[in-house]
C-alpha cells in the first residue's frame, strides 16, 4: 500500500512536471513564431536599437543594459494572470524574484511585472518581465543587466517599459 502510495505521488509529480514542461514550450514557440505586428517602446535617453531575430523591438547602451519587447498570439487564449503565471515559474528556475508589482502602459491597459535578481560571475543582475495581454495578443517586455549599470538607469527602463506600444 504504501508503495502504490508513492507511485501515486511520483505520478503526480510527473504529472506537473510534464503540464510545466508543455506551458515553458508553448511559451518558447510562441515568443519564435507567434509574432505578426511588430511591438515596440520608446528609446530611453543613450539607448539604441539593435536587431534580434527573437524580438520585436531590442535597446541596449553602452553599459549592456538592454530591453526587448516580444508580441506573440495569445494562444490558447490565456488571461494576464495565466502569462504572467506561466513565465514566472520558468524564470523562478533561473532567477529569484523579488517583486511583483502591477503596472498600466501608457495606453491604460494593466499588466503585470515580475523584478528579478541572480548573481552571475560574483556580480548582481536585474531582470525585469513585464507582462501584457491586450486583445489576442501577449507582450513581454524585458530589460535586464548588471545591477551596477542597471539601477542608475531605473527611471528611464521604467519609462521605456511602460510605453510599450500594445498595436
Amino acid at each position: 500500500m504504501n508503495n502504490v502510495k508513492k507511485n501515486s505521488k511520483s505520478h503526480e509529480g510527473r504529472a506537473m512536471n510534464h503540464f510545466a514542461q508543455a506551458v515553458l514550450r508553448l511559451v518558447l514557440v510562441l515568443a519564435a513564431f507567434g509574432c505578426a505586428h511588430p511591438a515596440h517602446f520608446a528609446t530611453p535617453p543613450g539607448f539604441v536599437s539593435i536587431e534580434d531575430d527573437a524580438y520585436d523591438f531590442r535597446a541596449t547602451n553602452a553599459d549592456g543594459v538592454v530591453l526587448g519587447v516580444r508580441a506573440m498570439d495569445n494562444d490558447p487564449e490565456g488571461d494576464l494572470a495565466f502569462w504572467a503565471g506561466a513565465i514566472d515559474r520558468r524564470l523562478r528556475q533561473r532567477y529569484e524574484a523579488v517583486e511583483v508589482l502591477e503596472v498600466e502602459a501608457a495606453t491604460g491597459t494593466s499588466g503585470i511585472q515580475i523584478r528579478y535578481q541572480t548573481d552571475h560571475g560574483g556580480r548582481l543582475h536585474r531582470y525585469w518581465a513585464t507582462i501584457f495581454v491586450h486583445g489576442d495578443r501577449v507582450y513581454l517586455v524585458e530589460a535586464g543587466g548588471d545591477a551596477e549599470f542597471f539601477d542608475p538607469q531605473v527611471a528611464d527602463v521604467e519609462e521605456a517599459v511602460l510605453s510599450v506600444d500594445l498595436g
